[in-house]
């Protein structure tokens, strides 16, 4: 697994199904779980569920699945 440095979160965006394909978070307003957090990380706890901005972080692929490294001041808001 990854860990996360700083006040970053390691964060598995939510994929939308389509019966034809999968989209990765559409250009807009995106949702996601924090699956790691950094020790400076105030806020945010492992397991939350978070809404992010458009252009938001660094999306990457690991072992076949894609994930999204983000500052916490990014976030917009936890659902809850």
């Amino acid at each position: 697994m990854l860990t996360a440095l700083q006040d970053c979160l390691l964060v598995q965006p939510e994929i939308e199904k389509h019966a034809l394909f999968e989209l990765l978070r559409a250009k807009q307003t995106g949702f996601g779980t924090v699956l790691a957090v950094g020790p400076d990380a105030i806020d945010i706890k492992i397991g939350d569920k978070v809404c992010f901005g458009d252009s938001i972080g660094q999306e990457f692929r690991f072992d076949g699945t894609e994930y999204l490294v983000m500052r916490e001041s990014h976030v917009l808001g936890v659902m809850g």
